[in-house]
């Protein structure tokens, strides 16, 4: 049995993207392939468990030394959520994510990742009122968008997304917030993180922009901000790869566009990116247009 450990690029925290603009480079990324010789031979007797209520079972286990138990019972938080009472989902299980989502190992990371959302579905039902726990959540998983794993980057910034909306039903003006505060933090990451901050950014805009029923957070509240920073990546002139990644991004970003603000932004995003001095970005082109006549663009 083999897990990957790879250390998160920030501690879990409001603050976590600063510490990353702070941190040594040398040690953020850093993730090798550890195999786990004691499970090899380890007896049957190692994996046995108490009979214990599910809290009680996930307190225990997902704070477990052998990572196969953290990586097990981390992913039976969604299921078990349904049956705990508030109280244990506001203060338990949201405890328990921010170790997990802070876990050494990326498998264990990506697992607890994979939970936040029937954990944050869960404060926001109805006679639910945990407006703080649902923008913690968003606090603990926002550093994951520079994850040391590419799999887990690409899953903080969906769930990150829905999130963003999950706290604007509570506080709209405190979502757009806390979106426009991440895409400018990964936009200013130091030179060593910067086109890794760039495509985050990227990442995160392309799924928040995805309409949700009944969402108060709808394009036209983020349309400025969202619009300009695809231009400004568009012209970005440290990596090539964030122009392309704004190639292949923009038919879904430009897809949930009212007409009229398409027809404004297209042009120029195209003229950019054609004219692009990197071939890799200008053969992207043709595939885009394409992708953009087939979805209305």
């Amino acid at each position: 049995m083999s897990f990957t450990l790879s250390s998160p690029f920030a501690s879990i925290s409001g603050e976590a993207l600063e510490e990353v603009e702070n941190a040594n480079p040398d040690v953020l990324g850093q993730e090798e392939e550890i195999i786990l010789d004691d499970y090899a031979g380890a007896d049957d007797s190692a994996f046995e468990v108490e009979d214990l209520d599910p809290l009680s079972a996930l307190e225990k286990y997902c704070r477990s030394d052998l990572p196969a138990q953290r990586l097990t019972y981390a992913a039976g938080i969604g299921a078990a959520v349904v049956e705990l009472e508030s109280s244990a989902v506001s203060g338990s299980l949201v405890c328990l994510l921010r170790e997990l989502l802070g876990d050494v190992y990326a498998d264990v990371r990506l697992t607890a990742l994979q939970q936040v959302l029937a954990v944050a579905r869960r404060l926001r039902a109805p006679g639910m009122t945990f407006q703080g726990d649902l923008e913690s959540l968003w606090d603990m998983v926002q550093p994951l968008l520079l994850d040391a794993d590419v799999e887990n980057q690409e899953a903080a910034a969906s769930v990150l997304a829905e999130l963003t909306h999950l706290v604007a039903w509570g506080n709209a003006v405190a979502a757009s917030q806390k979106l426009v505060w991440a895409v400018q933090r990964l936009a200013r990451l130091p030179q060593e993180l910067a086109t890794e901050g760039a495509l985050a950014a990227l990442r995160l805009i392309t799924e928040v922009v995805v309409p949700r029923p009944g969402s108060p957070l709808c394009f036209a509240a983020i349309e400025h901000f969202a619009v300009a920073t695809f231009k400004d990546m568009a012209a970005y002139e440290r990596s090539a790869d964030v122009r392309q990644a704004v190639a292949l991004l923009l038919p879904r970003f430009v897809r949930h566009m009212p007409p009229s603000v398409r027809a404004m932004v297209l042009p120029g995003l195209l003229k950019t990116l054609a004219s692009d001095t990197h071939w890799n970005v200008r053969a992207e082109v043709p595939d885009m247009l394409i992708n953009l006549l087939a979805r209305g663009g």
